[in-house]
């Protein structure tokens, strides 16, 4: 109860967030912000398998969370105590929350995808199923990832001659996939030199990716360590206030 507790109100100080919550290693989770007294079992859930199949910091993209029931995507953390691994703090932020971020004065022939270093889907200014006519003819979301930084001009699955760019978001966590019409990036009759190759990434990044960063690592990551910390001092019998309003506090 006072670790629902913990979680309930981590949520209620954060605009951001749907759900907070610890799962252990068996998949029963009694611990979550909805503090209803009922232990969830999400052993069938894809982010639990995803955990448990690679541990370290997981991020999933659901159309529906297995505790919160929307569209979220899910972060964890492993919560490590004793070194020994007894499971994972996990947040989930709305699907509409992070479609937001996307630049709304983008050219609307540019297409943008941010993907987890899973090759799965996070957010994406496309509708539904056509991420896939997106991406260039010979690579998957997974394989891109290979080609981080780059820029490149090949044709999409759509039968479309394109521009592709690749940088990591969150390195080695999150990626975003950039795509434009060459014309319409004003590079339709200038080959892909050096200079080009440097400049494009860099103007995906300033310009559309600013607020995907922003999003992923400032809205999601740095509040899943501070709730990380909280979980350990939990676990060491702190059981004080803790969030938002205890930091500022202590500052």
């Amino acid at each position: 109860g006072a670790c629902s507790r913990m979680m309930r109100t981590f949520v209620e100080n954060s605009a951001s967030f749907v759900y907070a919550g610890f799962t252990p290693l068996n998949g029963m989770v009694d611990c979550t912000s909805r503090d209803d007294g009922i232990v969830h079992d999400v052993r069938d859930s894809p982010h639990y398998r995803a955990f448990l199949d690679n541990p370290g910091i997981t991020i999933t993209a659901t159309d529906s969370g297995a505790i919160s029931g929307v569209p979220v995507v899910v972060v964890s953390q492993p919560l490590v105590s004793n070194n020994e691994l007894i499971g994972y703090v996990a947040t989930s932020v709305s699907q509409a929350l992070m479609r937001s971020t996307h630049d709304p004065a983008t050219s609307s022939s540019a297409m943008i995808v941010t993907f987890t270093n899973r090759g799965q889907v996070i957010s994406t200014d496309l509708p539904g199923g056509a991420v896939d006519e997106m991406l260039p003819v010979t690579a998957s979301l997974d394989a891109l990832m290979k080609r981080a930084d780059t820029t490149f001009r090949e044709v999409s699955k759509s039968g479309e001659r394109r521009l592709f760019t690749v940088v990591p978001v969150v390195p080695d966590l999150v990626y975003a996939l950039g795509s434009w019409n060459p014309r319409s990036a004003g590079v339709g009759n200038i080959a892909l030199s050096r200079f080009t190759g440097v400049l494009f990434p860099l103007a995906l990044w300033a310009v559309s990716l600013a607020v995907a960063y922003f999003a992923v690592f400032r809205l999601v990551l740095r509040h899943i360590r501070e709730l990380r910390g909280q979980m350990r001092r939990f676990a060491f019998g702190d059981r004080q206030r803790h969030g938002p309003q205890r930091q500022r506090e202590q500052d």
